[in-house]
């Protein structure tokens, strides 16, 4: 699964693996939950934009793969920034048997229900509940560009 993620630049480089080993490319970063909140005492408002815009761009990338991460609506020690880079690791319980829910599933975590979801609220402006669940609809169904650009649009990321 990290092999597949690692073909659309998502996830830690697989440097090699056998039946009992896997060897990948060690993330040295923060998470996501403590950069934002040091980056909100800073004032870094487009720095933190993009981080979050690549987030949900790496989901989008996995989404159109068909690859689910799995973890990610509780994203707290999946989602890394490593020189302000958004990384999602740990691929363990990736698949590509399950429908993927990899936008929607940050989108929960980054602007619905965690702690992070308020910091990025007072960062950059609280995001409507109910035009996100109508954003996330549409992009369900059709997995398009164009409703991703919508989610984005509604998460103040464009």
């Amino acid at each position: 699964m990290l092999e597949k993620a690692n073909s659309i630049n998502v996830g830690p480089k697989l440097l090699g693996c056998s039946d009992n080993f896997l060897l990948m490319e060690l993330i040295e970063g923060q998470l996501m939950d403590e950069w934002i909140e040091q980056h909100s005492s800073e004032g870094d408002k487009d720095v933190v934009k993009n981080v979050l815009r690549e987030s949900l761009d790496q989901c989008f990338r996995l989404d159109c793969l068909e690859l689910d991460h799995g973890e990610l609506s509780q994203a707290r020690r999946h989602l890394l920034v490593c020189k302000d880079r958004a990384r999602i690791v740990d691929f363990e319980t990736a698949s590509t048997s399950r429908k993927p829910a990899n936008v929607s599933s940050i989108c929960q975590y980054l602007f619905v229900s965690s702690n992070l979801a308020l910091m990025v609220g007072e960062l950059l402006g609280k995001v409507e509940l109910d035009q996100l669940r109508q954003a996330l609809s549409k992009y369900k169904k059709t997995k398009s560009a164009t409703a991703f650009a919508e989610v984005l649009h509604v998460c103040k990321l464009l």
